[in-house]
Parts: C-alpha cells; structure tokens; sequence
C-alpha cells in the first residue's frame, strides 16, 4: 500500500503484483484497499477508483453534495433521496460539466 504525502485527503494506492491486471487481481487488490481504510462501517459512501495495469488507486468520497429526490429514479423517495457525490476526477483538477 503507498500514501502520496501531497494529497491530504484518505486515499491509497495498490501495486499490482506479479498477476497483473485480471479480473482477481483488481478483486483482491480493491479489497486489500477497502479494508485499509477502514470503508466498511461507512454509509453513504461513493470512491473513485482509478485501475491501471500497474497499480490501482482508491480515495472514498464521504459526504454527497446533493440528495435528489425529484428525479423519477430508483430510491428518490425513499429517507432524503439519492445520495450523489462529486465526480472523483475533480481531485485531479478535472472539472466535468
């Protein structure tokens, strides 16, 4: 597991072993990160989960930016609605529209 020190928000990245990029190796890899974390016990809770064939990383997005309940779609109506969260590339700079 490797921490980049210039961003300060929990993230990880996992080094592909010798397997490299198969479907049980991303499997194993995302796991390995998501108990790193501590992810389990958390609700409401998007990632960003970025896969090459070398490394993969993973950084939680904790808190939703919006609830949609307007939108006809499955679980608007239900408790505060949908829970939607940033787009994860913006930790890049990366700003879609």
């Amino acid at each position: 597991m490797v921490l980049v020190d210039e961003f300060k928000f929990p993230h990880v990245v996992y080094q592909m072993g010798r397997e490299g990029l198969t479907a049980d190796g991303v499997k194993y890899g995302y796991n390995k990160m998501f108990d790193f974390l501590g992810l389990k016990e958390k609700l409401h809770l998007g990632i960003t989960l970025i896969v090459s064939p070398k490394w993969i990383f993973l950084a939680p997005i904790e808190r939703p930016y919006h609830f949609e309940t307007q939108k006809l779609i499955p679980g608007a109506t239900l408790e505060e609605g949908v829970p939607v969260f940033l787009d994860g590339f913006a930790y890049a700079g990366i700003i879609n529209l």
